[in-house]
């Protein structure tokens, strides 16, 4: 059956979590007319863990997005409750802003915006299968019957393709509490080839917070200067909120040990592979039972609610075990559980069938994004589901995909490992995965991405402006502390601010001084950065230039390696089943040798893949 109002459909996407809302928003703003198809359109935008968008290195990627057009910064700034910078007393590359989130104004903001949005229609139903024709998508069929027809796909379903949930020794088919889970889209990814995996993440049990005792714990308040995570958002913020701190003790641990076996982690109903660097709280005491004790953040979820959220207790004890753990804790010896956390087991698909686009090697058309890709957090599934919303608007337009290379953004690096390395757990981002954090600020992020926001045409006349007129401050900024002089003191006589600043003289010391004029301080602290640094970025930028040179020699899509001779057998399998789209994806898969690439260089050229000097 053919719904006629959606007839002039080009592109689909399923799933209206954090990648499906950016991935149709792109989409939409890019003039394609796009439907969203989602099994609930009141969880459009629904934050399923803690109610909480950035954080180290997350940060980075939210103020990415907002660079490049999304939706998530702003829909977060219009619901925040609270905000910091984390790592302030470490370097520029890794500090990172985090918000404190009402997760109700979010979902409320998200769904707004998503249902006002130029060339975007939603439809309430569940996409069961894809359809193909001679190698590229031709549509999608839904539970209620429904075919849709569209000329690229965006599959965003999140953690519910198979879902099952685990509290102790119960398990339960679903997506999320209390929603079912998606059990037919996953065998139609594995009829077109590609393989899956099972991959578990889990959260944390919700609290009354009438029940608790905050006067025990240790109450933290946001930063009093902020600097909001969008350039376009003008409105106001809802009051602001603290959140309070405590820890776990010996009596947790005790009471974890002993019941660790009927955790659904341990006894064995989870096949999964969980998260590593976001476990449990049973799974913290099994790796660290060195440590004492384990930080206990306690967020508000909104202004208007009384449920707040304890993270760093995610678990899948049994709920009367979960009780018993958390009367433990100082000031919650009376807490009353909401709801239970729970453990989620999915399928996820092997992430190096995707190219740097997102976009299927197994299907032309089909992109995909989110936590089937095997990543997992807000922002993650965000980034990539806005790269896969303007990709598909950009296949369906016969433009160039815009692919962000690890020097560009942290949503490159992101994707980057994605697609070369794969990954055999949860992937979750951090500074350290990036090589050229330095580079990677959230003070640069303006200026880093603006061409590839002018280019694609990813936000308006105004937002494009102000990107512009931040570099040209940053710029005024350098050259105003590279010949303004300052008399230190009487012995050295005069230097350069950028001098003084070399010396570890302080920004606001010298702003005491003398007058910068009409330069925004935001731009003057961005230019400290790139002169303080400016030695180590130079370096980088030898080494990016090197990498690109691999990255500018494609690989054509169908090569056949096997006749390839001066490849081992090893190499020549992995070069088959990665199918690497340039010598520098070739480079990075485990395995590959120096010499294979001149192998392969010496191959492409002979082919003519390589052009003649």
């Amino acid at each position: 059956m053919k719904l006629k109002s959606f007839a002039d459909i080009k592109c689909v996407v399923v799933g209206g979590g954090h990648a499906g809302c950016e991935a149709a928003s792109a989409s939409a703003r890019m003039g394609v007319p796009t439907l969203l198809i989602t099994m609930h359109l009141d969880t459009i935008g629904y934050t399923s863990c803690n109610p909480a968008i950035g954080g180290v290195s997350k940060g980075h990627i939210v103020r990415e997005i907002d660079a490049l057009g999304g939706v998530m910064p702003l829909i977060t700034d219009s619901g925040r409750i609270q905000m910091r910078i984390l790592n302030t007393s470490r370097g520029e590359a890794v500090r990172s802003s985090r918000a404190q989130i009402d997760r109700q104004i979010y979902r409320q903001n998200m769904k707004n915006m998503i249902e006002n949005t130029d060339n975007l229609y939603l439809l309430q139903d569940e996409v069961i299968s894809l359809v193909a024709h001679k190698g590229r998508v031709r549509g999608v069929r839904t539970l209620r019957g429904l075919y849709q027809g569209c000329g690229a796909l965006v599959l965003c379903p999140g953690t519910f393709p198979n879902g099952m949930m685990f509290v102790g020794d119960v398990s339960f088919e679903g997506g999320r509490f209390g929603e079912p889970s998606s059990k037919q889209l996953t065998s139609s990814l594995k009829s077109i080839g590609h393989r899956m995996m099972r991959f578990k993440t889990g959260t944390c049990p919700r609290l009354d917070g009438r029940s608790i005792n905050f006067k025990k714990m240790i109450m933290q308040k946001g930063d009093r200067k902020i600097l909001p995570f969008s350039m376009r958002f003008t409105g106001k913020t809802p009051k602001q909120l603290p959140c309070y701190i405590t820890y776990t003790n010996k009596k947790t641990e005790k009471i974890i040990v002993k019941n660790i076996k009927r955790s659904a982690l341990f006894s064995g109903m989870i096949t999964g592979t969980s998260v590593r660097y976001c476990p449990s709280i049973e799974d913290k005491y099994r790796k660290f039972p060195d440590k004492a004790r384990h930080q206990v953040f306690l967020e508000p979820d909104g202004v208007n609610t009384n449920e707040y959220y304890p993270n760093g207790l995610s678990t899948s004890l049994p709920y009367e075990v979960q009780e018993d753990c958390l009367r433990s804790i100082a000031g919650l010896e009376n807490a009353r559980i909401l709801r239970p956390g729970y453990a989620i087991e999915h399928d996820v698909i092997d992430s190096t069938e995707l190219k740097h686009s997102l976009e299927s090697k197994k299907l032309a058309g089909l992109f995909i994004a989110g936590q089937i890709d095997g990543t997992t957090g807000y922002e993650e599934a965000a980034g990539g589901g806005l790269i896969a919303g303007i990709n598909a608007a950009c296949f369906i337009s016969d433009l160039p995909p815009l692919t962000l290379r690890r020097s560009d953004a942290y949503i490159g690096v992101l994707i980057d490992d994605l697609v070369t390395k794969g990954t055999s757990e949860p992937y979750r981002m951090f500074t350290a995965r990036a090589e050229y954090r330095l580079r990677l600020r959230e003070g640069n992020t303006k200026i880093r991405l603006l061409p590839q926001a002018r280019q694609y045409g990813l936000v308006d006349k105004d937002v494009i402006a102000k990107m512009e007129k931040f570099k040209k401050d940053v710029e005024r900024a350098v050259g105003f502390l590279s010949v303004k002089k300052i008399a230190l003191n009487k012995k050295e006589g005069t230097l350069t601010l950028k001098a003084a600043l070399l010396r570890g003289v302080s920004l606001a010391s010298l702003k005491r001084r003398c007058s910068s004029g009409k330069i925004p301080d935001e731009a003057l602290e961005e230019a400290v950065v790139e002169l303080r640094y400016g030695g180590y970025i130079a370096r980088m930028e030898r080494d990016i230039k090197k990498y690109d040179s691999l990255r500018e020699i494609k690989i054509p899509p169908g090569l056949s390696y096997k006749n390839i001779n001066g490849l081992s057998t090893e190499i020549k399998h992995k070069l088959q089943r990665f199918k690497p789209e340039d010598l520098y994806s070739a480079s990075a898969i485990s395995g590959v040798t120096p010499a294979a690439l001149d192998v392969l260089m010496v191959t492409l050229a002979k082919s003519g893949s390589i052009p003649k000097e």
